[in-house]
């Protein structure tokens, strides 16, 4: 700031910031109409009936304030208009900025020294501004729609045997112990045992993009870290068009290279990978090995010293098994829906060459979902079950 501006233009300056948190706050004021969205005061409100301990009330009040917004356009995160901090917030009266005092200290042209006191903005800098930070942060993870509100609490188990269900649950708590472990010890470069890769493998629709994403939003939410969400095969078609038009693809990978947490969906997946696609991935993979950055990973492809049991594959039509849907089709006739994938018989270290697949398997916890049936699978068949039963 310029010492020798005068007392009107200091004065001048300070009405405006003054006119600015007037505005803000006049638009954050509380509306006792308001309704949460979030479902952060019906939770305390039911708890507080309901006359649940203290620890357990306490952690849902510690629940950011966050739901997912809807509109003909688009789905996005956003911050609960009942419950966000700002509304009440005595530091910055709303407005998420700070004022802070500083004296500034001058010559006058008669040689002597003045001080004045000068209220200097600090914008978005106030404690209240943590959970539209974490809306943010969520907002530029590009998680799908149909996961955006995925859980670790949300997952389905309904269509589970005994055994299934314990291992899907030890599965849960497997990543879910990750995240913590990763949080407390990201700083220490020092522990060379720290798996800061985990892999999660198994069949289709057996819940592997649900954990991972149910992962990366615990730690962004819980711990503030930047993450992203990319799909195996729309990277490689992303990095296909930067060829086809001579780019080097950098302003992509840049972006998954340096963000705190990246989940890759689907890894391996696609038929018509080139080398120089190739070359991009395990140029991105390596990146994250040497910069130590968490990487969370899923895959139909499985390591070496695991196979899928010959009753999980579906067969082509002209070879004896039972129907993948488990329903009659075609007047009766037992036939298998054909399935052409390479991951029933292709490795994982197959699918990636050994460079790629060695530094995921030094530096990767794998979590194992085979001989867990496909939870689309069982909503389909519901479906047939349900549509067959009103046409007769």
């Amino acid at each position: 700031m310029n010492e020798n501006r005068s007392f009107e233009d200091i004065f001048s300056s300070l009405q405006k910031l003054a006119e600015m948190r007037e505005q803000e706050e006049g638009f954050f004021r509380r509306n006792p109409k308001t309704k949460c969205v979030c479902g952060r005061n019906d939770l305390i409100s039911q708890q507080s009936e309901e006359f649940i301990d203290n620890e357990d009330l306490e952690s849902n009040q510690t629940k950011e304030p966050i739901y997912i917004q809807k509109n003909q356009l688009n789905f996005k995160f956003a911050v609960c208009p009942a419950c966000n901090p700002r509304i009440d917030c005595k530091m910055c009266e709303g407005t998420g900025h700070r004022f802070l005092n500083k004296v500034h200290v001058y010559e006058t042209d008669d040689g002597e020294t003045e001080e004045h006191l000068v209220e200097e903005l600090s914008p978005n800098s106030c404690a209240c501004m943590h959970t539209e930070h974490l809306v943010n942060l969520l907002n530029n993870a590009d998680i799908p729609c149909k996961y955006m509100d995925a859980d670790f609490i949300n997952i389905k188990d309904e269509h589970l045997n005994p055994n299934q269900e314990k291992k899907l649950t030890e599965n849960i708590q497997k990543i879910h112990l990750f995240c913590k472990q990763v949080a407390i010890k990201k700083l220490d470069i020092y522990d060379k045992d720290l798996k800061y890769f985990v892999t999660l493998f198994g069949p289709v629709g057996s819940g592997k993009t649900l954990l991972a994403i149910s992962a990366l939003k615990m730690l962004i939410i819980d711990f503030g870290f930047s993450g992203k969400f990319v799909d195996f095969q729309f990277l490689l078609n992303q990095l296909k068009a930067e060829y086809e038009q001579n780019k080097s693809g950098e302003e992509i990978l840049k972006k998954l290279r340096n963000v705190d947490i990246l989940v890759i969906d689907e890894l391996g997946k696609g038929r018509n990978e080139n080398e120089w696609q190739l070359e991009k991935l395990d140029d991105l993979i390596n990146s994250r090995y040497n910069a130590r950055k968490v990487t969370i990973l899923t895959t139909n492809y499985l390591p070496p010293m695991y196979k899928y049991e010959e009753k999980e594959i579906p067969r082509n039509p002209n070879r004896e098994t039972s129907n993948y849907w488990g329903q009659e089709i075609n007047n009766g006739k037992n036939q298998n829906i054909p399935i052409h994938e390479s991951f029933w018989n292709q490795t994982l270290l197959e699918r990636l060459g050994a460079r790629m697949y060695e530094r995921i398997y030094e530096v990767s916890e794998f979590i194992d979902f085979t001989g867990l049936p496909s939870f689309r699978k069982h909503i389909g068949k519901s479906f047939l079950n349900i549509y067959s039963s009103n046409q007769t």
